[in-house]
């Protein structure tokens, strides 16, 4: 899915507001299609964040939950938390799915990380996640390639969302600013 160039800056994800979170090494582009994800509630049920670096698609995907949830962040998101290096399990969507049949405050928003490795029977899970959940529901799938993913699942996203990063020499910059 080809990415578009917005004319917007970012208004919530200031320089100051991320400093210290990764967010801060993304281009412009990729802060303000993060903006607007938590500014509106997305028309679909799957949104996938594309990130060579699973901690900033990890971070974005957690911004953009607290802000479409606010007050409700702490009971309507989840997330399957594989062991550091480890795939997501079938019993981590098994997990997920007992938790969002109940009714939410909001709507859940459920947070998928390194969807790059999967074992089998997961794509089936989270097709009946996707398919079966009858309350809202919100899946950020985290991935280094969409294409990778199999088309059942590309197919049913409502946007695919290339979190790019600066150039190298920009990156430098901002890490000598930070002190590091």
């Amino acid at each position: 899915m080809p990415s578009k160039t917005l004319k917007k800056k970012p208004v919530l994800l200031t320089p100051e507001s991320i400093e210290g979170t990764g967010l801060e090494f993304l281009k412009e582009d990729s802060l303000v299609r993060i903006e607007i994800l938590g500014e509106e509630t997305p028309n679909g049920s799957l949104v996938i964040l594309e990130s060579a670096s699973e901690d900033i698609a990890r971070t974005a995907a957690q911004w953009i939950a607290s802000t479409l949830l606010g007050s409700n962040y702490q009971t309507d998101f989840y997330k399957a938390d594989p062991e550091v290096g480890a795939a997501l399990t079938v019993e981590d969507m098994d997990r997920l799915l007992a938790k969002t049949r109940y009714y939410p405050v909001n709507r859940h928003v459920v947070l998928l990380p390194c969807y790059h490795d999967v074992r089998p029977g997961v794509m089936d899970r989270l097709l009946l996640l996707l398919e079966d959940t009858r309350v809202p529901l919100l899946v950020i799938l985290c991935t280094e390639n969409y294409k990778f993913l199999p088309d059942t699942i590309v197919g049913r996203s409502v946007e695919t969302v290339p979190l790019e990063v600066l150039p190298d020499h920009l990156r430098l910059e901002k890490l000598i600013k930070l002190g590091a």
